[in-house]
């Protein structure tokens, strides 16, 4: 899947783009829509928390692709690879596991993430929908690096870091936030 991901997604996408400051600069997060309303979120927007994401890791060298979806989308994954038939959140795909193992070792992997499901739960939780895109990528993100929650300890660990990764995204110097699109609230 991450294969042919980025295949897909590299041939789309430049390697070069315009920094906040219009200075081009390279881009270590490929982000792309299908099937998801591109009006919901900029994707410069979710391209520059991802980029300040893999900074605090220091992972700037490393590339990440991202997919913004619609639930009919991400159901199949799920299906195809879970085996749960049913829309989810996010998934992510670690280019470190599978058949593609290691295929470019500056690929870290894909974070695909469901735009109404993100936009339902970010309702729910009272939040904005950007926020809660940046958990979900945080969370997709940790996935790929080999972080997991089967037991309390692993939660908390994953949990602290997700956390990081937040904090570090919203502090990024990204578009402005009239460029998120319109928010579910106004809790970030």
């Amino acid at each position: 899947m991450c294969a042919r991901f980025y295949s897909e997604l590299n041939s789309k996408s430049r390697l070069t783009t315009p920094g906040v400051d219009g200075m081009l600069r390279s881009v270590p997060a490929v982000v792309s829509y299908e099937g998801a309303d591109d009006a919901l979120l900029s994707p410069d927007l979710v391209r520059d928390r991802a980029d300040a994401m893999l900074e605090a890791l220091g992972l700037e060298a490393r590339e990440l692709s991202i997919l913004l979806c619609d639930d009919a989308r991400i159901q199949v994954l799920n299906r195809e690879y879970r085996q749960r038939d049913r829309p989810t959140d996010v998934l992510s795909f670690s280019m470190a596991e599978g058949e593609q193992v290691a295929a470019v070792e500056s690929l870290l992997g894909d974070v695909v993430i469901s735009l109404p499901t993100a936009a339902r739960q970010a309702a729910e939780r009272e939040r904005d929908t950007l926020l809660e895109v940046t958990e979900l990528l945080a969370h997709g993100l940790l996935h790929i690096l080999g972080f997991d929650h089967q037991s309390d300890d692993e939660e908390r660990r994953m949990r602290a870091r997700t956390d990081m990764l937040v904090a570090a995204a919203q502090a990024s110097r990204g578009p402005t936030r009239a460029a998120a699109g319109p928010p579910s609230g106004d809790k970030e």
